[in-house]
């Protein structure tokens, strides 16, 4: 099983929306895949999945669940027995048991060829465990072309690089929205080019705005994860 973690120092660039559009993309092209939501405080991936329920236990491990297109996920929320959108006040040694479950506990298919790690909008703590359960990890950055939400993930790209994980690229994510053929840059332009610059990496991928997932979903072939 090969491990993807997709990271950025900020919240709101669609990092979990990215994590769910490769996971996607693999499964589409015949890979199993799951998702490991460790965005303790700000789990949404069960959202973008409208994907509920409450994990079985199998001979001492969690099953995960699993979407129509057979995405295996295991999230945070799925151990939330009160209402879901309640604030989470976990202190970290009870954020760290959780990450235990989530890397040592699960029970995924034997044969599942990617799992992709939607990591929480920090260089903190959850970050710097991950050491704990790889020695290697490839890992993206995600931002959006604003310049703030860029200097921020250039953050998280240090951090990448200090811990010694392979630094595959930079996403940049609502890059552009495209009107009558036109490119319309809302947000600005070159953020990930910045990021790129400052971490000497490349710029793998630049997603459009847009509700058109199947079009978003063709454009991960440019990462070249086969």
């Amino acid at each position: 099983t090969k491990y993807i973690a997709i990271m950025s120092g900020k919240g709101g660039v669609g990092k979990s929306k990215v994590t769910v559009l490769l996971a996607k993309y693999l499964t589409s092209i015949g890979k199993k895949t799951g998702i490991i939501d460790t965005d303790i405080y700000g789990y949404s991936i069960p959202k973008i999945l409208n994907l509920y329920g409450e994990p079985i236990i199998e001979e001492g491990l969690i099953k995960p669940l699993k979407t129509t297109d057979n995405i295996e996920v295991i999230s945070t929320q799925y151990f939330i027995k009160d209402n879901e959108n309640q604030a989470l006040n976990w202190r970290i040694p009870i954020v760290n048991q959780m990450m235990d479950n989530l890397f040592k506990m699960v029970k995924w298919d034997d044969n599942i060829d990617y799992i992709i790690i939607d990591m929480p909008p920090t260089t903190g703590d959850i970050a710097l465990n991950l050491h704990k359960y790889f020695e290697e990890l490839d890992c993206y950055i995600v931002t959006t072309p604003n310049s703030d939400a860029a200097h921020v993930a250039t953050r998280a790209g240090m951090l990448v690089q200090a811990l010694g994980y392979n630094l595959k690229g930079v996403i940049e994510n609502m890059s552009y929205y495209e009107h009558n053929d036109e490119k319309l840059y809302i947000f600005g332009q070159d953020g990930a080019n910045e990021v790129a610059k400052q971490l000497n990496s490349i710029v793998k991928l630049q997603l459009p705005i847009t509700n058109d997932e199947d079009e978003l979903i063709k454009k991960f072939k440019n990462l070249g994860v086969e």
